[in-house]
């Protein structure tokens, strides 16, 4: 599953979660978020610190923790800076990833995997299907500035991200997600026999 960032994936990723645990499945799917790999990464004594200090400094980071906005700062004004960042992190996120397949696949579990970053990381390559979520620009805008992020860089991290359409062009289904979370529900539990 994928979508750009403010799209509701998380949201559609709980609701296919909740839907299959009701339908009594619960414990046959492995969820793998590629966001919370990222931040467990970049947690305090995260692996990807010393190789993120390195490259940019002492100026992200306060004290011994990274100081995310610093860095989102940097990254979404310096493409150069975003593709150094994903050089560091994309290659420990994969391993995270390909490792928790692994996993599932000896307890035989479904997996969903979770990844805002998909086509461009390359994970694309090893799914069977490709969930693609959209939402409306403004919708999405309104999303990010609810969790204090400013119209501005909104605007920036959403144009700093592949077009929904070339995220569609590879997927096998997409959810438009307007807003309505009973919708949103609605149209998980549709996706549960076509998915697990």
């Amino acid at each position: 599953m994928t979508g750009g960032i403010g799209t509701g994936k998380s949201t559609f990723a709980e609701a296919l979660l909740r839907q299959n645990h009701q339908l009594g499945r619960g414990t046959s799917v492995t969820h793998l978020d590629a966001d919370q790999i990222s931040r467990n990464l970049t947690a305090p004594n995260g692996l990807a610190l010393p190789e993120i200090r390195t490259e940019f400094g002492q100026s992200v980071f306060n004290g011994t923790e990274l100081d995310r906005q610093a860095l989102a700062q940097v990254i979404f004004q310096d493409e150069s800076a975003k593709k150094r960042l994903e050089a560091i992190l994309h290659p420990l996120i994969r391993q995270e990833i390909l490792t928790g397949i692994q996993t599932a696949k000896e307890i035989e579990h479904s997996v969903l995997l979770d990844v805002p970053l998909l086509f461009e990381a390359g994970l694309n390559r090893i799914c069977d299907q490709i969930i693609t979520i959209t939402a409306p620009l403004e919708l999405r805008i309104e999303r990010l500035t609810e969790r204090g992020i400013s119209q501005p860089d909104a605007q920036a991290r959403i144009a700093n991200q592949i077009s929904d359409q070339e995220r569609l062009n590879g997927s096998t289904w997409e959810v438009h997600n307007g807003g309505d979370k009973r919708q949103l529900s609605l149209l998980a539990a549709a996706f549960q026999n076509l998915v697990f």
